[in-house]
């Protein structure tokens, strides 16, 4: 036996141990008779309940859950699974304008099931540890914590030397190709009723190109099928630090002349699977300049500190919440508790952040707003001494 056959055998061997190993895991999460049973759909029309009881329709669903579960899970077994309309309305998010689709209870039940018990189990075990976006344990204060740790380690290592690319995909969900879910569905799944169901759902209200946002199967296809960049960025371009959280990335290296080249590669992958760099934020840097990345403005010192503050738009948007929060409150439409509570709620957002001026400046607007405009309109300011008061006023009133 030659040195490349011991090699090709001992890869054989090596992929047949982690098939073996993959299906024990994952065995329950493949079969579409065994990610569907009554237990499972029961449980997930309890979680499709939470924050949403208000609603008429997930109160006449949940008045009549046991029967409403066994007919749909019939309907599944029997292969006539059918999805109801899901209305379309846009909402605009600092100045960008999104298509938001309603899914309705009887849909986002067996979604929800297809999601936490097969999607979630399998998709996610092919992604990347750097990758943060809607995945149990990560988020966005893991992801900040992950870049300052990256940026700590470079300027140990290398000092304030080589460079940053921060990268942005433009039209994210709207770009996503329904000819690369089906490869992912298609490179994990045998069962064709997993396969057939998804691609179902993801052509809902869209043609061949785009996911939904209010879908939850939306979020683990926009996870799942840009990993293939995660991967080409860490193993094959093999660059120091990287990481994304959904659209947003960023990439550091101290070779900076390199990264010119990796950004022509990432260019040229992301446009092959379809995914577009949007060229006003994407960028390369030199390492120590000022950059923003998820909320966070990052500011290095002479001495190699970092100092991460939040963005000013951020503030702006907090301000101006403020204000609208006091306006509906004189109104009588909120609780006035309600400022208090949003002030509170975006300054423990700020873990982290040396922004110590920005909060109290925060707090100075509240209690302009609250409190001295309280005291000036409805409540006289008065001495703490009785002698400024009539005699008349002062004295008791003499029972009849």
């Amino acid at each position: 036996m030659t040195s490349a056959e011991r090699h090709e055998a001992r890869y054989q061997r090596r992929k047949a141990a982690r098939t073996q190993k993959r299906e024990q895991k994952i065995k329950d999460a493949l079969q579409f008779d065994t990610v569907f049973t009554y237990i499972h759909l029961y449980r997930s029309a309890l979680m499709c309940f939470k924050n949403v009881r208000w609603k008429a329709s997930v109160q006449a669903f949940k008045s009549r859950c046991g029967i409403a579960v066994a007919r749909r899970l019939r309907q599944l077994k029997n292969r006539l699974f059918k999805l109801r309309g899901c209305p379309e309305f846009t909402t605009r998010e600092r100045g960008h304008e999104r298509r938001i689709n309603s899914i309705h209870i009887e849909d986002r039940v067996p979604q929800k099931c297809m999601c936490k018990y097969s999607l979630k189990p399998v998709l996610h075990r092919s992604v990347v540890y750097d990758n943060y976006s809607s995945q149990e344990g990560k988020g966005t204060d893991k992801a900040r914590k992950r870049l300052k740790c990256m940026l700590e380690r470079h300027i140990r290592r290398y000092g304030m030397t080589g460079g940053m690319i921060i990268f942005d995909f433009k039209g994210f969900f709207d770009s996503i190709r329904h000819s690369l879910v089906l490869s992912v569905l298609e490179h994990n799944y045998e069962d064709e009723m997993i396969i057939w169901m998804n691609m179902k759902i993801v052509k809902q209200a869209r043609k061949d190109i785009g996911l939904i946002l209010g879908s939850e199967n939306s979020q683990d296809f926009a996870i799942s099928t840009p990993s293939a960049i995660d991967h080409f960025i860490k193993e094959i371009l093999r660059v120091e630090s990287s990481g994304r959280y959904n659209d947003d990335g960023w990439i550091i290296d101290p070779d900076y002349d390199y990264l010119e080249e990796v950004y022509g590669n990432l260019k040229a992958i992301s446009e092959s699977m379809g995914f577009r760099l949007n060229d006003k934020k994407s960028r390369i840097i030199k390492f120590g300049k000022p950059f923003s990345m998820l909320k966070r403005k990052y500011i290095f010192t002479d001495k190699g500190e970092i100092i991460i503050r939040p963005e000013r738009g951020s503030v702006i948007r907090e301000r101006r919440k403020l204000k609208r929060l006091y306006h509906r409150y004189l109104e009588g439409t909120v609780e006035y508790n309600t400022g208090l509570n949003s002030l509170n709620a975006w300054r423990s957002s700020l873990r982290g952040c040396k922004c110590w001026k920005i909060k109290n400046s925060l707090g100075k607007l509240y209690n302009r707003l609250y409190i001295e405009n309280w005291l000036n309109g409805e409540e006289v300011r008065k001495p703490c001494t009785t002698r400024s008061y009539p005699k008349d006023k002062l004295s008791m009133p003499q029972p009849t």
